[in-house]
């Protein structure tokens, strides 16, 4: 990991720390996952981070973690030799905390997946120089956002009743009825509706869902459930202004809680 401010904000000078002298970036590490009260597994693992070597030629710092050497901290480059989340989050948030959040990551595809996951699963503030990178954190944070997920679902559910002419709509997806459930009614009772339906032991077992649509459950090939809404006349544009109302409430709250993010950042 790499920064665009080099070592302006170097936190090691040569020769400066003993063999066995303690890492500060464990204490910060581990005391932010602690404070979120999440992850304490990986809290410990980082809080028990040792330096190992200390190169005195080139003053490179390596961190051990887990009985092996993960972390090298190169001065102006941050390596990570693993793809523990443990190390992850180790190295990104050193090198946050040294170069500031806007930083280089270099590695395959693959790694930089496993690190932009890292950043939105641990709640480290980061963005990155490459495009393609920076994309794919952008992503990993829609979809760990719940409302991000149910505009999502929303939007693919109003394309459906917009563009499906047909007055019955077959659904694999047992999530996306439930979401068309909780837009009609209280997700409590649509919760509680969608469970006696699946349970039912009637052979042509269905709903009537607050007067807008009936719920049927179909048995597939495989055993496994799958649903049929039959949507009732003259009520299909009554749905859909539903779950553009709840579809919109949802992206609303996804924007806030974006500029909720960028404000923190800005304040660090």
């Amino acid at each position: 990991m790499r920064s665009r401010r080099r070592c302006k904000f170097t936190h090691l000078r040569r020769g400066s720390l003993e063999d066995n002298q303690k890492s500060d970036w464990a204490d910060f590490a581990q005391q932010r996952l602690s404070a979120q009260h999440r992850e304490q597994d990986l809290a410990n693992q980082i809080a028990a981070t040792r330096i190992w070597t200390i190169n005195r030629r080139s003053g490179d710092v390596s961190y051990m973690m887990n009985g092996r050497v993960s972390v090298i901290d190169r001065g102006r480059i941050v390596t990570v030799l693993n793809q523990d989340d443990a190390a992850i989050v180790f190295g990104l948030d050193m090198a946050v905390r040294k170069y500031g959040s806007r930083i280089a990551c270099t590695g395959t595809d693959e790694w930089k997946r496993a690190v932009a996951r890292a950043a939105v699963q641990y709640g480290i503030f980061v963005q990155f120089t490459d495009p393609d990178m920076q994309h794919a954190l952008d992503w990993e944070r829609q979809m760990a956002n719940p409302l991000q997920l149910r505009a999502a679902r929303l939007h693919l559910i109003e394309t459906r009743l917009r563009t499906e002419e047909a007055d019955d709509l077959p659904f694999t997806n047992e999530a996306e009825v439930l979401e068309l459930l909780c837009c009609l009614q209280p997700a409590a009772h649509a919760h509680r509706m969608l469970e006696v339906l699946k349970t039912s032991q009637a052979p042509d077992a269905k709903v009537n869902v607050a007067g807008n649509l009936t719920l049927a459950i179909l048995k597939t090939s495989q055993g496994q459930p799958a649903f049929k809404v039959s949507v009732h006349e003259g009520k299909r544009q009554q749905i859909i202004d539903r779950v553009v109302q709840l579809r919109h409430s949802a992206q609303w709250g996804v924007h806030r809680n974006i500029r909720t993010r960028a404000r923190e950042a800005e304040g660090r």
